[in-house]
């Protein structure tokens, strides 16, 4: 349902009312302390006709927004990996739009209130789709227009219902929770900042790192890899989109497509959110599922306010080896382990047995080293080792440590 202006009413006409009612009660004011009886009555006068038609002009104008992504949770590979996502306190969308500006209204950011104890989950799956998403959509929120003051305006946008949807399933824009339009299924599948073979857009991502997992050994990331402030590129962090309303509101979107730009989220730190990366559970028989090996980078993005997964694009083929044990030679399980060559620098965990796995390396001289969940947390002892990587002869660097590197 959509409030109206009355017939021929301007975008604008709003704030000129308020302007005239305003002049016209001041006049009356002066007018009366100089005694001027006509010119006093005349001024009231004026000012009653232009506060009547304010409020009648000047009333929120109102209508839905099919479908608005309200952020996401990226789903890790591996059958025993999950993820969860809880935005935390000051995490917070900002929203901006042109709209009215063709009018002579200039909006400020949209105010959205937001659904109280948002929490986003993935689950276990067998071999959930590459880099699959859940995105979190609020459908019909309600959207309401005012024009505050001469040129300028406030919108505000109330999600009721939030609705986690795979990517995977909006792109075919089939078997939905919720029936949505081709148009908008395209723009919630738009915001998915890691299209293979692509970069995030400039400004929109900061790189935190990148993880390599597979049978037998589970990594954690929580706050302490995932929080680490990032130092992104000059370029402002922002997402295009087109909204779908329920009706046209005059002077702001004269059609039912509304523009909008997501720029940067209030919380610049990627906390309240976890991944396990986990590969295991595989039969005595089931060869294919203890040799699967998986990397993934993990990026901050700007604009919602959370961490995302992305497969790395290296096209290398070479791998490295290793074991970590102490120093009678019994094998250190569950201990992170740093590889370093130029900018890269990749983090896995040792299994059981003690042994690591660094894939799709390039060749070159590396260093590997054991390290805490704070990857500066490092030995200051001989644990350190210097690797030459080649393509067909994966060199077994073994570490010796003297404790289990938290």
């Amino acid at each position: 349902m959509m409030l109206l202006a009355p017939a021929g009413a301007r975008a604008d006409e709003c704030g000129d009312l308020k302007a005239k009612a305003a002049h016209f009660k001041a006049a009356a004011a002066v007018e009366e302390t100089m005694r001027h009886a006509a010119q006093a009555y005349e001024a009231k006068t004026a000012y009653e006709e232009a506060k009547k038609k304010r409020n009648t002009i000047c009333v929120p104008h109102k209508a839905t927004i099919a479908a608005l992504p309200l952020g996401y949770v990226s789903v890790p590979p591996g059958n025993l990996s999950k993820a969860t996502m809880t935005p935390p306190e000051g995490w917070s969308l900002t929203l901006t739009t042109q709209a009215g500006a063709s009018s002579g209204v200039i909006y400020a950011p949209a105010a959205i209130t937001l659904p109280p104890e948002l929490h986003w989950e993935t689950t276990p799956a067998p071999s959930p789709p590459a880099n699959e998403l859940l995105i979190a959509v609020a459908l019909d929120s309600s959207l309401s227009v005012e024009e505050t003051d001469v040129g300028k305006g406030d919108w505000r946008i109330e999600p009721k219902t939030v609705q986690l949807m795979p990517l995977s399933k909006l792109r075919a824009c089939k078997d939905l929770p919720a029936k949505l339009s081709k148009e908008s299924c395209a723009m919630l599948a738009s915001i998915d900042p890691a299209r293979p073979g692509s970069l995030p857009a400039r400004g929109r991502a900061v790189s935190l790192g990148e993880w390599q997992f597979g049978n037998r050994a589970v990594m954690e990331l929580n706050e302490t890899e995932l929080g680490q402030p990032g130092t992104p590129e000059n370029a402002p962090a922002r997402l295009d989109l087109t909204l779908e309303l329920s009706a046209p509101i005059a002077g702001f979107s004269d059609g039912k497509k509304l523009p909008v730009t997501l720029e940067a989220n209030a919380s610049q730190r990627g906390v309240g959110a976890t991944y396990k990366l986990a590969q295991g559970g595989c039969g005595d028989e089931d060869e294919a599922c203890e040799k699967a090996r998986f990397a993934v980078e993990v990026w901050f993005d700007r604009v919602f306010g959370v961490p995302f997964l992305r497969a790395p694009s290296t096209p290398a083929e070479a791998f490295l080896l290793g074991k970590v044990t102490d120093r009678l030679a019994r094998p250190v399980a569950n201990q992170r382990v740093l590889f370093v060559q130029g900018p890269r620098r990749i983090i896995t965990v040792t299994d059981e047995r003690g042994d690591y796995r660094f894939d799709k390396l390039t060749g070159g001289d590396a260093t590997v080293v054991p390290v805490g969940k704070d990857p500066t947390n490092t030995p200051k002892g001989d644990e350190t080792r210097q690797v030459k990587i080649g393509v067909h002869e994966p060199k077994s660097a073994v570490i010796f440590v003297n404790k289990l590197w938290q």
